[in-house]
């Protein structure tokens, strides 16, 4: 196999879309309560999750600006299903 070839090759792979996040920092709720919550860095794509978070890094630099330990990261692979916690008799399950 040519040098050209295994590039297309490379090239025709599928990207996977990943969701970085961090435990690192402090959260509260609408009363200022304090409670645990992870914080969502940004979102990427690549062949890999390392790929991915230099692409991140790239995209998104104001991330160099903060101090996080641990980042990490949710290969994405359905849709986005949303809950409308205000909603008149609890839960109410909206899809997008």
């Amino acid at each position: 196999m040519t040098t050209i070839e295994r590039f297309e090759m490379k090239r025709k792979r599928p990207m996977n879309r990943y969701v970085f996040f961090t435990g690192d920092g402090y959260a509260e709720d609408l009363e200022g309560e304090p409670i645990e919550n992870l914080q969502i860095l940004g979102f990427a794509l690549g062949e890999a999750p390392e790929a991915a978070f230099e692409a991140l890094k790239t995209e998104c630099s104001y991330l160099k600006s903060f101090s996080y330990n641990v980042v990490k990261a949710y290969r994405i692979v359905g849709e986005v299903t949303t809950w409308d916690l205000t909603s008149s008799g609890g839960l109410s399950r909206l899809i997008k």
